[in-house]
């Protein structure tokens, strides 16, 4: 039945676009202004899916605190379970001091479920990383774990929460990555929701203290 359900959504192309106001916390307090844009589409066995998003806003009225990020990813899937993926991404981010980081690789992802109620996933990866900040130039590989949350208690909420940790290959316990994202949308239409992100990173060789980030706007969604 997952299988069949699969296939039958392999036609349909979905898209995502937000704009959201954004509290953020680290070095100093700053209020984004931020806009996103995902595309996804199932040609069975594979899935693409491609975003964009970006980031403005103002310090003391002088300087900009900008950030941008494209990432890009392919699922194939061996099984209704089981899937390998491949994912690249590309971004900047002023407010942590990154003048560029790329990050590109693969690995295996697990489904315990998929389904109207919601999503349980986790997956492991393998992933290089090139990092220019204004004093350090990084190349490492990183592994990469995630797991994921869906739940979906009725037609007009949806909750999700998406944990990562991502230590270096060569020096796993001091130097690593742990960032979450929780999630709550609320449908005020077919296709427009009202969101509501909470998100907060810790690296501790760059980021030493948490980047929190609040953010509340909207979500339009569209299957075609």
């Amino acid at each position: 039945m997952v299988l069949l359900a699969l296939i039958s959504q392999a036609d349909l192309w979905h898209l995502n676009v937000g704009v959201v106001g954004s509290y953020v916390r680290y070095r100093n307090e700053v209020m984004l202004l931020k806009a996103s844009a995902g595309l996804s589409k199932k040609v069975f066995p594979f899935k693409y899916i491609f975003s964009v998003s970006g980031s403005y806003g103002l310090t003391d009225s002088v300087n900009t605190e900008n950030s941008y990020r494209a990432t890009a990813n392919i699922d194939y899937y061996i099984t209704p379970k089981v899937e390998l993926f491949t994912m690249g991404q590309w971004m900047t981010d002023r407010i942590a001091n990154i003048n560029a980081r790329v990050l590109a690789g693969g690995g295996a992802k697990y489904v315990f479920y998929d389904n109207e109620s919601g999503e349980l996933s986790i997956s492991g990866a393998l992933l290089y990383n090139y990092e220019y900040r204004d004093t350090l130039k990084q190349n490492l590989a990183r592994y990469s774990f995630r797991i994921k949350h869906r739940y979906i208690p009725n037609d007009f909420v949806q909750l999700s929460l998406v944990a990562f940790y991502q230590p270096s290959v060569s020096d796993f316990t001091n130097d690593y990555w742990i960032w979450g994202t929780f999630e709550a949308r609320s449908r005020l239409s077919k296709s427009l929701f009202l969101k509501l992100t909470i998100n907060d990173r810790y690296e501790n060789l760059t980021l030493p203290r948490n980047n929190l980030s609040i953010a509340v706007g909207f979500d339009y969604s569209l299957d075609f």
